[in-house]
């Protein structure tokens, strides 16, 4: 059995949702070709992964500026809710290092070692290039 198609005609509400030609063929269809669908597609994945980057990247720097306000005043040790407080992103690190069984994180050229309670040994990290 055969299944047959109404062709559509050129109308201004059907066109393809990439580039905008007419498209022609079943009258459900949303892109003009493979390609466009493929691109559509792919531009929306990517669009929410540039934003989780820049939601990340927003986080590590403003992790950064807390640790470094407390390091430019010398405090190389600072409670867990007064972080928070500060508006500290615990989830935003940039590296994670377990030594001698104690978690120690970096946030961009900043280290710095997270107990329960506090976060302590505050220092700015040497960067090489």
């Amino acid at each position: 059995m055969c299944m047959q198609y109404k062709m559509v005609q050129e109308h201004p509400e059907h066109q393809c949702l990439q580039c905008g030609e007419a498209i022609y063929g079943r009258p459900d269809k949303k892109f003009c070709n493979d390609h466009c669908r493929a691109e559509w597609h792919n531009h929306r994945g990517h669009q929410s992964l540039k934003l989780l980057k820049l939601r990340h990247i927003h986080g590590l720097e403003k992790n950064r500026a807390i640790l470094l306000s407390f390091l430019e005043r010398d405090i190389r040790s600072v409670s867990v809710e007064e972080l928070a407080l500060l508006g500290f992103r615990f989830d935003c690190v940039s590296a994670h290092f377990l030594i001698n069984g104690h978690n120690e994180y970096g946030c961009l050229d900043m280290r710095y070692r997270k107990t329960a309670a506090k976060v302590c040994r505050i220092e700015q990290v040497p960067v090489m290039l």
